[in-house]
Order: C-alpha cells, then structure tokens, then sequence
C-alpha cells in the first residue's frame, strides 16, 4: 500500500476524504505562487491549484526541466522575488 504523506498520516481513502471537505469549505484566497518548467510541468502546477485556490500566479522557468533551481537559480529566485516582492 502506498505511503500517504498528510498532516495526519492517514489511510488513502480517509486522506480523500479529508481532501474533499477541505475543498467544499471553499477556495483558499491566499496569494499562491506555482513555478513550473517549460520543460516540465509549465502551467500545469497553476492548473491544478485553481481548483482549490482564488489567487494563483503562474510562473514557468525558460530551459529548464524537473530541477529548477540547479537548472535555473537565478531565473527560479527572481520569479519567488517577484512574487514575494509585489503589492497586495
């Protein structure tokens, strides 16, 4: 059986469980940052996340793949500076 890494370390079916109550509360509306690579996963990481987050920015890395920050440090901390830095 696969290992569930959860705040409760719970069985798969009670994470799933667990899961869709968090969503039927409604969407997070904290600031998100989802970095993908053009590459890798692109905006497909942002994608995702809407389904459970309001306030999501995208931000896909150029020549790079699965190691952002071995394969493009200053472009990966330049796209968390930016998101960090903006104003609310």
């Amino acid at each position: 059986m696969p290992t569930v890494y959860s705040k409760t370390d719970v069985p798969p079916r009670e994470s799933m469980e667990y899961w869709t109550e968090v969503v039927a509360k409604g969407k997070h509306t904290m600031p998100v940052l989802a970095i993908g690579a053009d590459k890798s996963f692109g905006t497909a990481m942002a994608d995702d996340l809407r389904f459970v987050a309001e306030n999501v920015s995208a931000a896909v890395i150029a020549n790079s793949g699965h190691w952002l920050m071995e394969e493009q440090p200053a472009a990966t901390v330049a796209a968390v500076r930016a998101f960090l830095d903006r104003k609310p």
